[in-house]
């Protein structure tokens, strides 16, 4: 169905032949509206306006707007429970790029070299634009938001996530490594700035064993997290689900807007099919200067290493069954250390 669009203040109407205008409000509360277009299904529209009395007040003005047009307003309220009243929602999915899981990596000098080296989006940031998918599928999401800050390679995990589904990305290039604190602050004016309802990134960072990013964004924009999560729900304004804790598993529900990490078991992550993947192509991947957001690493990188341990290559004989027995718990007890 067409999207549709109205402003009752000023009368301006888009894509509804024969609105009409609408009589202006005077007063300063704020009414949740929806348009029905029959006989198709209702089209839930995302806007607040200003109302003092049901409207249209008869059913002779109601007609001025069209046959096929009725107007339903809500209960007042005097704000909005978060930036989409009526249950149209923007999520915010963040994108890491890492080497893949069966790649071999290499340290050239102090740093880890990445060249020839296959990349892939972070399983389990993967987990959560899987997340975001299914909840459009579910419930009345508007727009669904790809952000990744790192170097121009990690343009292609973008548009990985862009054939999976995503409506659009932002990429913030920079070829300095962020700690999660510095991202963070990244992060939260991104979700400022698009009107982010719900941000969903990974429990854990593949890479460097990060799961800073998820608190340190939820702390700077007052949101309340939630971490490990295996199950959601959107219902409304409410999120519902359940995630892990020490002792097990537990459920939990909250307004939004709220940060949530995913994890595996959350979902199975769907393979970008070859017409999404050549519509991801015509899809926007914007660009940002990262000056214009004002954050510096607090951490600085100095250098990287692989850890190798060197074998013992200790032989024991095998002729006398006994003695090799005591020679190998002499050796798990004292050199090894593996026995108590």
């Amino acid at each position: 169905m067409k999207r549709l669009t109205t402003d009752l203040r000023s009368g301006e109407s888009g894509g509804v032949p024969g609105a009409g205008t609408p009589r202006r409000a005077a007063d300063s509360r704020f009414c949740v509206a929806s348009l029905y277009l029959f006989p198709t299904q209702p089209a839930p529209l995302c806007f607040r306006m200003k109302a003092l009395k049901p409207y249209p007040p008869n059913d002779r003005d109601a007609a001025k707007l069209g046959p096929s047009l009725i107007l339903l307003l809500g209960a007042h309220h005097e704000s909005p429970p978060h930036p989409h009243p009526g249950g149209c929602m923007k999520i915010l999915t963040l994108v890491r790029q890492v080497p893949d899981a069966e790649a071999r990596v290499k340290v050239s000098g102090d740093r880890v070299d990445l060249d020839g080296t296959t990349l892939v989006i972070d399983g389990m940031d993967e987990y959560g634009v899987e997340e975001a998918l299914r909840l459009r599928e579910s419930a009345n999401v508007e727009e669904i938001v790809a952000l990744a800050i790192g170097p121009k390679k990690v343009e292609d995990a973008l548009r990985t996530a862009l054939a999976m589904g995503v409506d659009r990305a932002i990429h913030i290039e920079t070829d300095e490594r962020y700690d999660a604190v510095a991202l963070s602050k990244i992060v939260a004016q991104v979700a400022q700035s698009e009107g982010t309802d719900l941000i969903l990134l990974g429990g854990q960072e593949a890479d460097w064993d990060s799961q800073a990013l998820g608190a340190a964004s939820a702390e700077r924009l007052g949101w309340p997290q939630l971490t490990w999560t295996n199950e959601l729900k959107v219902e409304g304004d409410t999120l519902t689900g359940r995630h892990d804790v020490d002792d097990g598993n537990e459920g939990f529900k909250v307004s939004l807007p709220a940060v949530v990490t995913a994890q595996q078991g959350l979902n199975e992550p769907r393979y970008p099919t070859l017409p999404n993947i050549m519509k991801a192509k015509k899809k926007e991947l914007r660009k940002d200067d990262l000056g214009s957001y004002d954050a510096q690493p607090s951490v600085k990188y100095l250098s990287a290493e692989i850890q190798t341990r060197a074998r013992l290559n200790k032989m024991i004989d095998g002729k006398d069954p006994q003695a090799a027995a005591e020679q190998l718990l002499d050796l798990l007890r004292n050199e090894a250390k593996v026995l108590a």
